[in-house]
């Protein structure tokens, strides 16, 4: 697996947006993020990612940090991709917008769970893309 970037821990509340801009340079590269978030007490955590790309295919994954990491489903316009080399369980989009996965960490309350975010070229090409992202 190629080795994560390490993105700045989130909390679920006070959700706060966080924008990250990278280049993927032909369709063999792959840009891969990671990011803890910690479950505020009475705040569902809902990891979300808006591309405002084209020529990307993009996915969260989510590891629970407790229980057994459990999808519970992806937004219309998304697919569910099931584990991923170390990652989790998650959705993908392939197309500019907004992606999040719905979760649950089996056998415990707390939510608090490791998030993936993998970005692909779609095409051979260079691609500058934006990402805003949040737990």
């Amino acid at each position: 697996m190629r080795q994560a970037i390490e993105l700045p821990a989130q909390k679920s509340y006070p959700r706060v947006d966080q924008t990250l801009k990278g280049t993927l340079r032909g369709n063999i590269d792959m840009d891969v993020f990671r990011f803890d978030g910690t479950q505020v007490l009475f705040h569902q955590p809902i990891p979300t990612a808006t591309l405002k790309t084209s020529g990307v295919d993009y996915c969260m994954f989510v590891v629970c940090k407790k229980g057994v990491t459990q999808l519970l489903g992806c937004p219309a316009g998304t697919r569910a991709k099931g584990a991923f080399v170390g990652m989790g369980k998650g959705c993908c989009r392939d197309k500019p917008g907004k992606l999040s996965v719905n979760f649950n960490c089996t056998g415990t309350t707390d939510e608090s769970a490791t998030v993936f975010m993998r970005l692909e070229q779609t095409e051979n090409r260079c691609t500058d893309y934006e990402v805003t992202y949040r737990f």
